[in-house]
């Protein structure tokens, strides 16, 4: 899961993101009673990245980011700001070099269980390791 790593880091210095969220941005999981807005990351299909070239070449990896907010227009705001840094988004942080981001889907929703607002960014990642 070395691709949410570095896609938390990217959005804690991107600051459209991070002066919403103040650096509540969760990995997996989220306490439903966390201090709002925040983000979750995750990665749906069963948490894999999916290699093309054995160990040491491209990765890929479907990535879900979800804006979670009190209100439907903050949850919004949130998510247009994830979208916007990660479109098309390269570069190298921590010990992964991202080649290609695709973002391919945007949904708004809200989670009646922990009475919050969403909003879904989803993203397809080509990236290798390196370290």
């Amino acid at each position: 899961m070395i691709i949410l790593a570095c896609y938390k880091s990217t959005l804690a210095a991107t600051s459209a993101v991070n002066t919403i969220v103040s650096g509540r941005i969760y990995i997996g999981r989220v306490d439903q009673d966390a201090l709002r807005p925040n983000i979750l990351m995750e990665m749906p299909e069963s948490g894999q990245e999916y290699t093309h070239s054995g160990p040491s070449g491209l990765f890929e990896a479907h990535v879900k980011i979800t804006a979670r907010a009190d209100t439907d227009q903050a949850a919004f705001t949130l998510g247009e700001a994830i979208a916007r840094a990660l479109q098309n988004w390269t570069g190298t942080a921590l010990n992964c070099k991202v080649q290609m981001t695709e973002h391919f889907n945007s949904m708004g929703g809200y989670d009646d269980a922990a009475k919050v607002f969403t909003q879904v960014e989803e993203f397809t990642s080509f990236f290798t390791r390196t370290a």
